[in-house]
């Protein structure tokens, strides 16, 4: 808290100490540093305008991965890979930290890299420590353009309706969104595509969006609209998060064929939640209809 005050003050030498006596003590903490929260104290120097501060203790964050090993090394090479790239390091830096990440993968899945107090052994490829470590990589990767190390990261991952909606997110470019659509797309099935891709919309719509992300989002889930209707058991989620692109980019028209599409897959269903979802979406509908909340 004394941080964010200091930084939301405009105080640029008291927020230095904090922010730097703050990740020192992460740092320091054991048994392992806390690589996590070392990394939001980056992101709070980047935020607070602060570039040189940043990048250096993304620096050190980095080379405290490399001295002081995590329980899961990856992870630390993962956090300081965005660490890097939240402070504005070049692209080639960033890279480097998550060549390490992958480094430091077990060459055998089933290699044993904890124990659990309940769980008992933990296997790397057991317990989707591999699964998110490989998702991670592939949201940095993908924030920096490379394309093809994000389709070999994900290749055959599991659960991939989960993943690729984990993976992609608003601060990847626009302009990388739909090639990596194409990707997804050969690897999950045309209603699991279409969920991913209206999630993303829905994700864009609510990120305070550029212009460009703005089109993209309504153009995706007027696409998606227009398509044959979905009755699927993610269809009541997939038109809900239609309905929030109409919503937040304040396109009436867009909002009122989601809910619509939400109440008839509903009906479809008969299912309970989805029933509840669709009422309470068209009730919100014509609640900020008849508040002029559209142009």
């Amino acid at each position: 808290m004394r941080i964010r005050l200091a930084v939301a003050a405009g105080d640029a030498a008291s927020a230095r100490d904090d922010l730097e006596r703050r990740f020192t003590a992460l740092a320091d903490q054991k048994p392992w540093p806390d690589f996590r929260k070392m990394e939001e104290v980056v992101a709070l120097a980047a935020k607070g305008g602060d570039r040189g501060e940043a990048l250096a203790l993304a620096r050190r964050l980095l080379h405290t991965a490399n001295t002081k090993p995590d329980v899961f090394p990856a992870f630390a090479f993962i956090s300081a890979a965005r660490a890097l790239k939240v402070a504005g390091a070049d692209a080639d830096e960033v890279r480097q930290s998550l060549d390490l990440a992958e480094a430091a993968f077990p060459q055998d899945p089933k290699t044993i890299v904890g124990f659990g107090f309940n769980s008992g052994p933990i296997q790397w490829g057991g317990f989707g420590l591999e699964a998110q470590a490989r998702r991670e990589i592939a949201n940095v990767r993908a924030r920096l353009g490379d394309l093809d190390a994000v389709k070999n990261m994900m290749n055959g991952i599991e659960d991939p309706a989960f993943a690729w909606r984990d993976m992609l997110s608003p601060d990847i470019p626009v302009a990388f969104l739909d090639p990596l659509l194409q990707t997804a797309s050969n690897a999950l099935s045309s209603e699991d595509f279409t969920y991913v891709r209206a999630c993303l919309a829905q994700d864009l719509a609510l990120a305070d969006p550029s212009d460009l992300q703005a089109v993209w989002a309504k153009a995706t889930a007027t696409d998606i609209l227009q398509t044959d209707f979905l009755a699927s058991k993610r269809a009541s989620i997939t038109y809900q998060c239609l309905s929030r692109v109409g919503y937040f980019l304040k396109n009436g028209d867009l909002y009122h064929k989601a809910v619509e599409r939400m109440g008839q897959s509903a009906l479809a269903s008969r299912d309970f939640v989805d029933l509840f979802r669709a009422a309470i979406s068209w009730h919100s509908f014509e609640t900020t209809a008849k508040e002029g909340y559209f142009p």
